[in-house]
């Protein structure tokens, strides 16, 4: 598959063809990384970070865990300004 550089600003870019955007599940404003191996351009997709639901997050948590003693100073620190 052949395709041309192009001057886009103070950079330079190139299309992707649709075959290949289909191919490779990639969509209009998805991530990529550029790298350079042996004088080879390479593209490839980012896979996107998982969205996770709070309820998930919670599910992972220990409510009955003790607070670390980093956490506990804090906790118990009064006031110094307009926090309340």
């Amino acid at each position: 598959m052949l395709t041309h550089v192009r001057k886009i600003g103070n950079s330079a870019g190139t299309i992707i063809p649709a075959p290949l955007m289909k191919k490779l599940q990639l969509q209009e404003g998805d991530m990529v990384s550029i790298a350079e191996q042996d004088g080879n351009i390479i593209i490839s997709p980012v896979k996107s970070r998982p969205k996770y639901q709070l309820a998930d997050l919670l599910a992972q948590c220990d409510p009955t865990a003790p607070m670390p003693e980093s956490l506990q100073e804090w906790d118990q620190a009064t006031a110094v300004g307009n926090e309340i």
